[in-house]
């Protein structure tokens, strides 16, 4: 299948390749170390490429041998031609509707042999194997492969068909339960493809009858066929027009806009076809490759943004540690109660983005470290107030306990006292006697103050 994200990850491991570059050689020019990683990519994959085929040099060898004392021109047309040939069909093997069919294939050949020769079961004998490899022998006098179209021989030898399945059947019905079980018993359990759970969901809610399993099989491909041709759509439009990425602004979709009204008057559809999003890029290339040096201008400015950003938030970081490596002393903050604080500062732990690397990758590194220095900031909280709960408790006790034989004391002194000392009469408390004059003057201030009210 396509892989829509093949150039974010070369483009990630280019950039991982130029940190390290640059921290081993201590470079300072990044365009130029990146220039040179490219190189050595590139020749990395022509080396990859022809040690990948070595058949072509046996394919010259083969046609210079047949082709000996010709013209040389003759011999390398010859060549050429048979290297093309060889090139083309390793071109059409990597083509997914060529594996998906291919992996059909293999399918109903392993459904057949379940149904024609289950040599896995554990009632098959050499005398199963002598019978099926006669029936095989008599469809391939006829030019059949028994294990990929049985229907064909089926037409041609019904009678034969019948007595071989009578003769399985028989074989299976008097087969010994220990021979089952122990068959089941080695049997290993393989994980299914999605192509066989699909095969196997569609037959069994197959309800005509005089569909075989091939046009099932066939109806299965179609489905799947379709289902990768949308997600192929669905990506070459995301590619093209990405409105989900967030430096994707309305300059780019008006850039998109005029290349569409482009492609439509040229007869191409970019909505439905996926084909000619390709054909579209052959023909008009400057004008793509205007559009796409747009959107990356677009990329770069806002990566540059988000690296500036993190730079000037880990800047003040960088004059703590430089600090602490200039007294070579550990800062370790002590609480009231003596534990040890560690100290509050995740942004020492995260790298600056010194080269244009994945912004969302520090920045998610950036949260986790936030988040486990708030973890560690509750934790810390809880230990401190449970030990100042738990002191707390203690200091009550204590008080209590003092309290309740200070009690004890006062009562035994209390008792004692009453023992030994006389009764004394208990003397009425003075009351204060206000003298007449005070009187007098407050009576006159009370009635100032409701004459006043009245008037």
């Amino acid at each position: 299948m396509f892989d829509i994200k093949a150039k974010e990850k070369l483009r990630n491991k280019v950039n991982k390749q130029v940190e390290l570059r640059m921290k081993e050689t201590g470079a300072t020019d990044e365009k130029l170390v990146r220039i040179e990683i490219n190189k050595e990519l590139r020749a990395k994959r022509k080396e990859k490429k022809a040690s990948n085929h070595e058949e072509v040099d046996q394919i010259k060898a083969e046609v210079m041998k047949t082709m000996a004392g010709q013209n040389k021109k003759v011999i390398e047309k010859a060549v050429n031609k048979a290297t093309a040939k060889y090139f083309s069909k390793l071109k059409k093997s990597k083509n997914p509707q060529h594996i998906l069919k291919q992996k059909a294939d293999a399918l109903i050949v392993n459904v057949n042999s379940q149904l024609w020769c289950p040599n896995d079961q554990g009632w098959w004998d050499e005398e199963c194997q002598q019978k099926f490899d006669e029936v095989e022998l008599l469809a391939a006098m006829w030019e059949i492969n028994l294990l990929k179209a049985p229907q064909n021989f089926g037409k041609l030898y019904p009678a034969v068909c019948k007595k071989y399945f009578d003769f399985l059947a028989k074989k299976r019905f008097n087969s010994t339960k220990e021979s089952e079980d122990k068959n089941t018993a080695e049997k290993v359990k393989k994980s299914k493809s999605a192509l066989q759970r699909k095969f196997e969901e569609k037959k069994a809610q197959n309800t005509d009858s005089k569909k075989t399993d091939k046009d099932i099989l066939k109806d299965v491909l179609d489905e799947m066929n379709k289902k990768e041709k949308d997600v192929n759509l669905k990506n070459l439009k995301k590619f093209w027009k990405p409105t989900h990425k967030p430096w994707s602004d309305k300059e780019c979709s008006d850039a998109y806009v005029k290349i569409s009204e482009q492609a439509t008057k040229m007869g191409f559809d970019l909505d439905t076809k996926a084909g000619d999003f390709k054909k579209f890029k052959t023909k008009n290339k400057e004008e793509c490759s205007k559009y796409f040096k747009l959107l990356e201008s677009k990329r770069t400015a806002f990566n540059a943004k988000q690296k500036t950003k993190l730079e000037e938030k880990a800047a003040p970081v960088k004059e703590e540690t430089v600090e602490d490596d200039a007294t070579n002393n550990k800062k370790t903050k002590f609480s009231d109660d003596g534990l040890e604080i560690p100290e509050e500062s995740p942004k020492k732990k995260i790298k600056v983005v010194e080269t244009e690397a994945d912004v969302d990758e520090t920045i998610q590194q950036v949260e986790q470290e936030l988040k486990k220095e708030r973890r560690k900031q509750a934790k810390l909280a809880k230990k401190l107030k449970l030990k100042a709960l738990k002191e707390a408790e203690s200091m009550i006790e204590e008080i209590k306990e003092v309290d309740n034989g200070d009690l004890e004391e006062t009562k035994e002194v209390e008792n004692g006292d009453l023992e030994t000392v006389e009764e004394t009469p208990i003397k009425k408390p003075k009351k204060n006697k206000k003298s007449r004059d005070e009187v007098l003057v407050v009576e006159d201030v009370s009635e100032d103050l409701e004459d006043s009210v009245v008037k």
